[in-house]
């Protein structure tokens, strides 16, 4: 396998050079205002005699097409596109000794009929929606003012964004997330979401059942953070900043400089950000082998200083083809302080106290991390070639120290009941990755994709554990205490798209190998098979459907594998699970979209699916917590979404989700059978409102039902978010004034039942808000305008762990 795959490298670079002989005409559909490509617009070439159609071909997602097949002669060429008049190019003559006839780039204007009926004049739907997803126009919209890349997913249609920040589609985790076409992954990804400008965002695409030619991982779906480039020659930069008050503090100012010259440009940013935060927690359990109710109440502070800097430059060696190297660089440091009281009540109708601890936690970490990448990107007359490479270095270091006693049932201190537990952790991370994508157009219907990639993962890590008690200092035992594990990954995958008519078919197939060694767990080596099916048709303008198929992958994460025991209080465990193996996915879609409505029928089932299961000692009353796999679970989805306005001056947008979940397993934690399930679903509206003067406003509405998330059933949760900002100093600045979770209601409730698991949990967080934001551009742009190219990078899709 690993010889086939590297056997690819040579046949990819090689078929670069390849041109084929037809004649074809080509070209690249943009606005004519703002040059954004013009997306799966209808092209049609006639016959310049009598005016017979000849072939036909819809542009791609950077606005490109080509037609193929072509005998000399005179040609017309028609563009037709919603929203933009219908635009007629031609005569245009093909001769026999010219094989392409290049058209450039093709400006296309808005029709007045159709703006007549749009509420904001000169500005795209806010959802336009594609074969295997939709995307999200943000450009002069309200939505990309005053947010970081978190909060900014955390607003758009089919996309949840949690507490804690992670990033589901459709009610499906396991994300793969680009930007501009380049993966970012775990912590990477944290720091580059929390640091990104929402103004510098000018579409989000989101492909809900991603093809083979995208990571095996990525069983949730992909969104890829579509960002602005400097179109103007000379120095442009940005000076903004936002400040927020809740519970607590929080600020984060930016300076980003961008200087490009003709084929030349550099770019580098630097940030700051204060965050200070605030959970509420309140923990019960009840033990019933002796009737104790177990009652945790908790209050946990968090700092965080995060200073983030990126570098970086780029050559175009021609219209379609750039070079380039980026350094991104992150580093935080963090402070806890967590108050806790647990106490022991027996259940019955008076409660009375038994006997409880307090608790008190003071942790600190500072963690640096550092990108370096180099890429190439190209595309050719009837190819393209992209090239990715990345090292990455993420360093961790922590302490805590946790501090109780416990007190009897009047609340007096027990004698000699003082005990310190102190912790010091190291993790030091080491990840290189390489990709080559290549994809050749063989006919005017037909085109073929290929690429592999190698990624190598190290790791090392370390835990050390102290107990004090009665004056006594003493190690914890740990045998686990020097922990890492290497891993290597070899991906290829090969893809195929065929049009018959106004049918088109997508079938590609990945194959993965991976390697790894973990400390303590052993060696695992797999080869696994991803096949990935798309039949798409657009019978009209107005409508169109599709239907899908993908089997994706979900590896455990190193972290939860090794079998470590970590302290969180006197009866919180958190443990390592290396019996951990991984989930498969398979995915099933129908969908359909009528002008803007989309609608989408899913069906899911996974294999060994992971959650976070805890574990509980009725003699000691210690909770471990780690992850387990259960047999399956089958997920029936139905989600809608669509554009609409109802009063003049407003654009919204309305999504609506619901799932039927079943989660099975014949004998978890004492080999007790376990089955959950649950109708859930979501609503989600999106309004944008145009003010007199130049004012814009935001309303946005969300709602979660109850659902299940392996043991634990979920109560319901929602917020309301208020906006209202315009631009300011000429339009070179702007500022905006919000409030997110107005009821604050953005809460996480829930309970779990199951063998000797009595558990209900209620966290509040700090999120109601009123937050104030501004920006303000510098630097003279000059008045050459350099012409939008297109890198040919659309196709560029990775995977790095």
């Amino acid at each position: 396998m690993k010889r086939f795959l590297f056997s690819l490298t040579p046949l990819l670079i090689s078929a670069s050079l390849v041109n084929g002989q037809t004649l074809q005409i080509q070209g690249v559909a943009v606005d004519g205002g703002n040059q954004k490509p013009v997306e799966f617009a209808t092209v049609t070439i006639y016959k310049a005699a009598d005016s017979l159609i000849v072939q036909g071909a819809l542009t791609d997602s950077s606005g490109h097409f080509r037609v193929g097949s072509l005998q000399p002669g005179s040609y017309l060429v028609s563009i037709s596109s919603l929203e933009y008049a219908k635009l007629y190019k031609g005569p245009i003559e093909i001769k026999g000794d010219s094989n392409v006839v290049d058209l450039g780039h093709v400006g296309m204007f808005a029709d007045q009929k159709v703006l007549r009926e749009v509420t904001v004049r000169g500005e795209r739907s806010l959802v336009e929606q594609r074969p295997d997803g939709l995307v999200v126009n943000l450009e002069n919209s309200i939505l990309s003012k005053g947010r970081n890349g978190t909060e900014l997913l955390g607003v758009l249609p089919l996309i949840q964004v949690g507490n804690s920040g992670d990033i589901s589609v459709r009610g499906k985790s396991n994300v793969l997330v680009l930007i501009d076409n380049r993966p970012y992954y775990g912590q990477t990804l944290n720091m580059m979401l929390s640091n990104m400008k929402s103004e510098d965002v000018i579409k989000v695409e989101v492909i809900t059942n991603p093809p083979a030619k995208y990571d095996a991982a990525a069983s949730g779906g992909v969104v890829n953070i579509v960002t602005r480039r400097s179109l103007q020659n000379g120095w442009t930069g940005q000076f903004d900043g936002a400040v927020s008050q809740g519970r607590r503090l929080r600020y984060r100012p930016r300076l980003n400089m961008g200087y490009r010259y003709e084929k030349f440009s550099m770019s580098a940013n630097v940030g700051y950000g204060y965050y200070y935060g605030e959970n509420n927690q309140h923990l019960t359990n009840l033990f019933q082998s002796d009737n104790q109710l177990f009652d945790n109440r908790g209050v946990h502070e968090y700092k965080k200083i995060t200073i983030p800097v990126s570098l970086g430059v780029s050559y175009n060696l021609s219209k379609s083809s750039s070079v380039g190297l980026t350094f991104d660089y992150n580093n935080n440091d963090n402070r806890d302080y967590i108050n806790e009281t647990a106490k022991f009540r027996l259940f019955n109708e008076n409660s009375p106290l038994l006997s409880g601890t307090q608790s008190n936690t003071q942790g600190s970490a500072s963690n640096s991390l550092f990108n370096y990448s180099a890429y190439y990107e190209g595309k050719f007359k009837k190819s393209s070639l992209n090239f990715i490479g990345t090292f990455s270095n993420y360093d961790n270091s922590g302490n805590s120290n946790i501090s109780y006693n416990d007190f009897d049932r009047n609340l007096d201190k027990v004698e000699n009941s003082d005990t310190d537990i102190k912790t010091s952790n190291r993790a030091d991370i080491r990840l290189l990755v390489s990709q080559i994508d290549y994809s050749y157009e063989v006919g005017t219907h037909t085109s073929l994709e290929v690429g592999v990639k190698g990624l190598y993962t190290e790791s090392d890590n370390a835990i050390r554990q102290f107990q004090t008690r009665n004056g006594v200092t003493q190690p914890i035992d740990n045998q686990f205490e020097n922990s890492g594990y290497k891993e290597r990954i070899l991906a290829a995958y090969l893809g195929m798209s065929h049009q018959v008519g106004k049918v088109k078919l997508n079938a590609s197939i990945r194959a993965e190998q991976t390697d790894s060694d973990v400390r303590f767990v052993g060696k695992r080596d797999f080869l696994d098979w991803f096949p990935s099916l798309l039949l798409h048709s657009k019978p009209s303008e107005n409508y169109q459907w599709g239907v899908s198929f993908s089997r994706k992958i979900n590896r455990p994460p190193f972290s939860i594998l090794i079998p470590f025991v970590s302290y969180s209080g006197k009866y919180a465990i958190r443990q390592g699970n290396p019996a951990l193996t991984p989930q498969y996915n398979n995915n099933f879609e129908f969908s359909q979209t009528f002008k803007g409505l989309n609608v989408i029928l899913g069906y899911t089932h996974i294999k060994d699916a992971m959650f976070d299961i805890p574990k509980i000692d009725d003699q000691t009353k210690v909770t471990t917590f780690l992850y387990q796999n259960m047999d399956k679970q089958s997920q029936y989805s139905l989600s809608v979404t669509m554009p609409f306005t109802t009063v003049k001056g407003v654009n919204s947008s309305l999504t609506l989700f619901g799932s039927y979940s079943v989660l099975s397993d014949p004998g978890l934690n004492q080999n007790i059978a376990f089955s959950n399930s649950l109708w859930s679903g979501y609503v989600q509206v999106v309004n944008t409102i145009a003010l007199p003067h130049k004012w814009k406003g935001e309303v946005l509405f969300y709602y979660q039902a109850p659902r299940i998330e392996g043991i634990d059933r979920l109560r319901s949760n929602s917020s309301l978010d208020l906006g209202i900002g315009r631009p300011i100093f000429n339009a070179r600045g702007n500022i905006k004034l919000s409030v997110s979770d107005l009821f604050l209601q953005r809460r996480w409730r829930g309970s779990a039942f199951y063998g000797n698991v009595n558990m209900t949990v209620d966290n509040f967080y700090d999120t109601r808000r009123v937050q104030l934001a501004f920006s303000y551009g510098l630097g003279k742009k000059t008045v050459k305008r350099v012409r939008e190219k297109s890198l040919g990078n659309e196709e560029q899709r990775g995977r790095m762990q």
